[in-house]
């Protein structure tokens, strides 16, 4: 019996309270364009797209978007795909390959805050990827009860570490201002 499918792309669809995003794994380069269309996406909107494995935004979509090279370090790829919104917005977190699945308890934009919950793992860097459209201006990050450990931000896209000495829920908040 062989071992191998016949098929290179898998899907996920994450739904929870607060929001919907896919996680596509990519385990073959016969496809060499995913089309938002094929994925059950609607047309004319735009998606955000970020490879798990090698933490890279590859960018802003609308109809679909070349996933590139797979890794030989990684032998797959994992893409998050969540609909860009016009304002700042979670793009994936660090714990585990569906980007917030398991580990975000809620996420939403209020007035210029972006409020989160998140359930992290004793002594364990966790990391936010956070999409901040260009007329948006970072002010703080906040976050009882755990350290921040970094942050820095890569074109359109701020990463901010916590790490925790324990177990549990934290709630954290990114306020901005518009320029």
């Amino acid at each position: 019996a062989s071992r191998t499918s016949p098929y290179d792309l898998f899907l996920l669809e994450i739904n929870k309270p607060f929001e919907n995003w896919l996680i596509l794994g990519r385990a073959g380069e016969r496809t060499a364009h995913i089309s938002f269309d094929d994925l059950g996406l609607p047309q004319g909107k735009e998606f955000l797209v970020y490879e798990f494995w090698s933490k890279r935004y590859l960018g802003s979509f609308t109809g679909g978007f070349d996933p590139g090279k797979i890794d030989s370090k990684f032998n797959c790829q994992v893409f998050c795909i969540r609909e860009r919104v016009s304002h700042p917005q979670l793009l994936a977190t660090s714990r585990h390959i569906t980007c917030g699945g398991p580990d975000l308890i809620d996420c939403e934009w209020n007035n210029s805050t972006l409020i989160g919950k998140s359930d992290l793992v004793a002594k364990d860097s966790y990391t936010i990827y956070i999409y901040e459209p260009a007329e948006y201006e970072f002010k703080s990050f906040s976050c009882d009860g755990v350290k921040v450990t970094g942050i820095s931000k890569t074109g359109n896209i701020r990463q901010v570490t916590l790490t925790s000495d324990r177990s549990g829920n934290v709630k954290w908040n990114t306020d901005y201002m518009i320029r």
